[in-house]
């Protein structure tokens, strides 16, 4: 049965091949385990464009959320040791997260961890542009304490970072050690993981990020490694190689279904504890037929996508190293998953060619759409009007604005590598031109495929220029930046 299967993974190489060739990734991984034994393994292309060694099972990826698991299994484990509580509320543990609603009030580990707070996901504020970050660490939980709801509390599942930004601080403060040190102890060394780390990784087996070009061709970018310094480590800042991947998933289900079986919280010789806690649903849904477990990573330069069945305790990862044109990490899973559940998905290669075809079709669209609305009515006030230092409401987050021969310049956060050129639009509103490649392969920006996001309104007065509006998350409205009079620059 094992050989059959083998043989039916294996022939759908020459369909991986295919959505590989699409997405212009340089490098893809894929690795298959059932019934707790890893089965097949394959790798396609290159470790870094510039260079022609192809990647292995020991590859160093960077896989940032997929190792949330390690993050939430920590927990679980100081859960388990009377040092958290699934039901404190957070602000038990930091007495700064002051908020005066019901996210400040009520929130838990267990809404933090199952993302239902209801928080945006404000990524704009932790990193924009060639993997800079934007924020310390010290900074977080106050801005956190600024973060608009935009979901109902404990309604509505909404993935947003800045709930695992606050899981690591609560983790650091309550054992005082850095988070990458304790989920060493806790987790990785206990599963015997040989390239799983939530530093920086070295050495000539690390796959390098990258970003594909219009043409199809990839270019290296610079990404951060988002390390313990940053906050973001514990939600984003996850590398392993995929034969780790794979032996972190099969113990996670062995540990799942001895726990479940059994009624119990631990499994002799597993670091992993309370995992009927963990899978249980915290957001309602009906479902039937059988149980899958999915997560798609996605930061600049890398892309992944995991599937897990408890069941048979198998699963499929696939693994790729550029923000691409194409998901070839999806359609590669599903094509795989297919097979181990014996209900094979069609010829997916026609899909995947009008996927690629629509990932550049849609930032021509948001381009001509912001074109086709561009007027040629003047800004009202001089250009210098304009320019000052913009503030928001947390008082830590900065946009200074300079002129330009033809418009305005932003600066973030006083770091001169995150920065818009901004043109009149119409009157006192100003953007940014549309530009996939500039964007993604020059700036290693996260793909924004909301047109608002180009574009900063100025807020005018009698007395000048008050504010400016940044609409720059998809699920709120625009952000407003006070104009500090106090200040000229930074």
């Amino acid at each position: 049965m094992d050989d059959l299967l083998v043989a039916r993974l294996k022939a759908q190489n020459s369909q991986i091949s295919r959505f590989h060739s699409l997405s212009g990734s340089p490098a893809l991984s894929l690795g298959v385990f059932h019934q707790g034994k890893v089965i097949h393994t394959a790798h396609f292309g290159r470790k870094d464009v510039s260079k022609s060694s192809p990647p292995n099972d020991d590859s160093v990826y960077y896989v940032a959320s997929m190792l949330k698991i390690l993050t939430v299994s920590t927990v679980a484990k100081l859960v388990h040791d009377g040092i958290l509580g699934w039901d404190v509320p957070v602000r038990e543990y930091l007495p700064g997260f002051n908020r005066e609603d019901d996210i400040g009030r009520l929130t838990t580990l267990r809404d933090l961890i199952a993302n239902r707070t209801g928080l945006a996901v404000a990524a704009f504020f932790w990193t924009q542009q060639n993997g800079e970050l934007l924020l310390g660490k010290n900074e977080m939980v106050h801005m956190a304490c600024h973060l608009k709801a935009v979901k109902p509390f404990r309604a509505s599942f909404l993935y947003s970072q800045w709930n695992y930004i606050l899981v690591q601080i609560i983790i650091e403060t309550v054992t005082g050690k850095p988070f990458g040190t304790l989920i060493q102890e806790t987790m990785i060394t206990p599963l015997g993981l040989k390239n799983t780390t939530f530093s920086i990784p070295h050495g000539e087996n690390v796959v390098a990020p990258h970003a594909v070009r219009d043409n199809g061709t990839a270019a290296k970018i610079e990404i951060n490694p988002w390390t313990d310094e940053s906050g973001i480590t514990a939600g984003a800042g996850g590398k392993a190689s995929l034969n780790d991947l794979l032996t972190i998933y099969i113990e996670l289900l062995s540990a799942h279904s001895h726990q479940s079986s059994h009624n119990v919280n631990t499994t002799p010789g597993s670091p992993f504890t309370h995992m009927r806690t963990i899978f249980e649903p915290q957001i309602k849904a009906r479902s039937s037929g059988v149980e899958v477990y999915h997560h798609t990573m996605s930061i600049p330069g890398f892309l992944g996508s995991m599937f897990l069945v408890p069941r048979s305790n198998s699963g499929v990862i696939v693994l790729t190293n550029a923000t691409p044109k194409l998901d070839a990490t999806d359609l590669s899973a599903q094509c795989l998953l297919g097979v181990l559940l014996g209900e094979p998905r069609p010829n997916l290669v026609r899909m995947a060619e009008m996927g690629q075809k629509m990932s550049l079709a849609i930032y021509r669209q948001i381009a001509s759409s912001l074109e086709q609305s561009r007027t040629l009515k003047p800004p009202s006030l001089p250009l210098q009007m304009y320019a000052g230092v913009y503030t928001n409401s947390a008082g830590n987050f900065f946009l200074k604005v300079d002129t330009t021969q033809r418009g305005l310049h932003i600066t973030v956060q006083n770091k001169a590598r995150v920065a818009y050129d901004l043109f009149p639009y119409d009157g006192n509103v100003f953007y940014w031109p549309v530009s996939r490649e500039r964007e993604l392969c020059e700036k290693a920006m996260w793909p924004h495929l909301l047109p608002a996001f180009h574009i900063i309104t100025f807020g005018v007065n009698e007395g000048g220029v008050d504010c400016l509006r940044w609409h720059h998350d998809p699920l709120d409205g625009p952000e407003v930046f006070a104009k500090d009079t106090r200040r000229s620059r930074l």
